[in-house]
């Protein structure tokens, strides 16, 4: 029973060489797809919870249909290290599952995969070439039971900040806690706001003036 326990995680906790990291994450970035001599194709995403943000290196499909503002839950990855840059992977034995978009308190910062040089120093480098060399190369262990979804890997390229996409808008709160939101569900809340709005002061108007030619009430 206690096996089967998901104890959760958050980004500013992520250490060196961590195993059994169960988190959720929203994708703040993407960056370009590169193939490699294996024939992989990987890229490198930045993901952010309300603690901080990492980066994560995705493998294949799960990179050609992962977009900014995807909402995703990650059970049993773990945490590589690549020329000093902590990065978060889930090689053959996790679990990546979407359960939402945009609707997220996040945090950019801290950046847990900025350059360290004690990580540079102690722990070398060693590139993986495919999903598989990544779990075997870190000896991750876990519950086998756990069905694969996808693969990824600690794909370590920094990753330019840039300006929201198009369609997309980024609105600050606290200091470094935002929201990401399409455009589409942006214009959705705006018109439900609006219908709400009037229909309110329908109702408050004709209560004040109960024998003004209002017109139907309802929304």
């Amino acid at each position: 029973m206690s096996s089967d326990i998901v104890r959760p995680n958050s980004i500013s906790q992520l250490m060196p060489n961590m195993k059994n990291v169960n988190l959720t994450f929203i994708v703040l970035d993407i960056g370009q797809s590169r193939r490699t001599p294996q024939g992989h194709d990987v890229r490198t995403i930045r993901v952010a919870d309300p603690t901080g943000s990492v980066l994560m290196g995705v493998w294949n499909d799960v990179g050609d249909n992962i977009s900014a503002g995807d909402i995703w839950r990650l059970r049993n990855g773990f945490t590589t290290i690549f020329k000093g840059s902590l990065s978060l992977s889930y090689g053959k034995i996790g679990e990546l599952l979407k359960t939402g978009e945009f609707f997220m308190v996040y945090s950019d910062i801290p950046n847990m995969s900025e350059y360290n040089a004690e990580y540079a120093t102690k722990f070398p480098s060693n590139r993986k070439g495919s999903p598989d060399d990544e779990t075997a190369g870190n000896g991750h262990g876990g519950n086998g039971s756990v069905q694969r979804s996808h693969s990824t890997a600690g794909i370590h390229r920094p990753i330019k900040r840039s300006a929201p996409s198009q369609g997309q808008f980024r609105r600050d709160g606290l200091p470094g806690v935002f929201y990401k939101i399409s455009y589409e569900s942006f214009m959705k809340l705006a018109v439900w706001f609006i219908a709400m709005f009037r229909y309110f002061f329908l109702l408050l108007l004709a209560q004040l003036c109960p024998h003004f030619p209002i017109g139907a009430t309802s929304v």
